[in-house]
């Protein structure tokens, strides 16, 4: 698992158990099926990509509002599955990958979240720190870069879908980011979108924006991230839109088929 104190509008606390399912397991598989792209050729047909170490989605699970959560987790983590949790919770499962030390901090912030990512170095020296940032068309890249010094791996989340961003944005940022990770020796993670922007926020276009993303959309989304970088993993937000939504067998069933996946399947709908 990734153990995790997450942060929430730019400040860390630490009642949020943030949870990522990622199975480890999906180097293998991690290339997509056959079926038609978005650019009409057959995906076996496409030049090589650069496949991470697996994929995962991510997932919210509150204490305070569900003192089972843990329960859920470890089940998880039982499973296989690779997990993000509060540092002080599930801390002693033999799963843990690193520790998601910021996720979209605010600039000005970054002197509180350097000292906090130093003190998880300082107890736990052996594993990895994560931080991520929300890139945009306008300037990928540019929100990690101040944040570089306070991990060893490095993340960007992009969602176009709903956001007024051509779906390319994905392949900027993914680019972005690797000259940043190359430029500093460091791995890098990429977010993906999975979710409808209209659960967030008032979306533009309306309707149309009000809509999650298609199979084609995601394996673009993917194929992008693969062709511009080499992640170290892939994850796609959130596991808790889906659930969330008017329909979460049929988004789930599009987001193992966009990320050529037949492992992951649903703790409960």
């Amino acid at each position: 698992m990734i153990q995790v104190v997450k942060n929430r509008n730019g400040s860390l606390l630490l009642d949020i158990v943030t949870v990522i399912l990622l199975v480890m397991t999906l180097a293998c598989s991690a290339r997509p099926s056959t079926q038609q792209s978005s650019s009409n050729q057959s995906r076996d047909t496409l030049p090589a990509v650069n496949l991470p170490e697996g994929q995962g989605v991510i997932d919210n699970c509150s204490m305070a509002e569900d003192p089972h959560c843990t329960d859920r987790l470890r089940a998880m983590a039982a499973a296989g599955f690779t997990l993000v949790v509060n540092y002080n919770q599930l801390n002693n499962l033999p799963a843990t990958w690193g520790y998601l030390v910021g996720e979209e901090v605010m600039q000005t912030d970054h002197d509180r979240m350097k000292a906090y990512a130093d003190l998880i170095k300082q107890l736990d020296p052996h594993h990895p720190r994560l931080a991520i940032s929300s890139e945009y068309a306008n300037a990928p890249g540019a929100h990690i870069k101040p944040f570089i010094d306070t991990a060893d791996v490095i993340g960007s989340s992009v969602y176009p879908i709903g956001n007024l961003e051509p779906i390319s944005t994905v392949g900027a940022v993914a680019h972005a980011l690797q000259l940043s990770g190359d430029e500093k020796g460091k791995s890098v993670v990429l977010v993906l979108q999975a979710f409808s922007m209209a659960q967030y926020k008032a979306c533009s276009p309306a309707p149309g924006c009000a809509r999650f993303p298609t199979v084609a959309d995601m394996r673009e989304m993917l194929d992008l991230s693969l062709r511009n970088s080499h992640p170290r993993f892939i994850l796609w937000f959130s596991y808790f839109d889906i659930l969330r939504s008017d329909n979460p067998s049929a988004y789930w069933k599009r987001l193992v088929e966009a990320a050529g996946v037949n492992q992951m399947s649903p703790t409960s709908w």
